[in-house]
């Protein structure tokens, strides 16, 4: 994940790229290669988004263009392997983070041990709900060092019911940096790593 300040439409906005790739000689898990861009308001949340998704395994491609209006998110998805396009509106009882932009919202959380905090997030098919508790603190060993990190505990819903859990662990320094996340899928345990800063 990177992060720049810029302009979007003559305002100052911060935006994050991020990418996700899995290795296409994995048998069990489908070879994708995804990317999107976040470009985030002074509230910390998202105003526009845009995602594009590659299933390497099926050759499926999808393009997800997403504008966030008051609490209202307006998308327009493509199917790049169809050439269809999907308009659609998602209405929100509050401001919503997309698959990304929850990520340097974590750096700006004030974490106490036993306290809790709650955070929404559209995928961009589906509305989640991320329930978390910071119940601790622990040395990590990251490709960046040994850092002292807060733990944190998530519980996500879907559709008002709990879905899946996790767990967060974010530097306990002012950096605030997200270093791990690590939950339960259907193929076990999986954890996503920082690698590289950069701004």
């Amino acid at each position: 994940i990177i992060t720049k300040n810029d302009r979007h439409r003559g305002k100052s906005v911060k935006k994050v790229y991020g990418s996700l790739k899995t290795k296409p000689k994995w048998k069990k898990i489908r070879s994708v290669d995804n990317s999107a861009v976040s470009v985030i308001g002074k509230n910390r949340y998202p105003r526009r988004t845009e995602i594009s998704l590659h299933n390497r395994t099926s050759g499926k491609k999808y393009v997800h263009t997403i504008n966030y209006r008051g609490r209202t998110i307006h998308g327009t998805k493509t199917y790049v392997h169809k050439k269809k396009i999907k308009n659609y509106v998602v209405p929100t009882k509050v401001h919503t983070h997309d698959v990304i932009s929850w990520v340097p919202y974590l750096r700006h959380v004030n974490y106490r041990v036993g306290e809790r905090f709650q955070f929404e997030m559209f995928s961009g098919n589906r509305l989640y709900s991320a329930h978390c508790k910071t119940i601790g603190t622990a040395e990590l060993f990251t490709d960046i060092g040994i850092v002292t990190a807060y733990k944190v505990s998530v519980q996500i819903h879907r559709d008002g019911r709990p879905y899946q859990k996790a767990t967060l662990w974010v530097s306990a320094d002012s950096r605030r940096i997200p270093l791990m996340f690590s939950i339960n899928t259907k193929f076990g345990r999986t954890s996503v790593e920082i690698s590289q800063i950069a701004h």
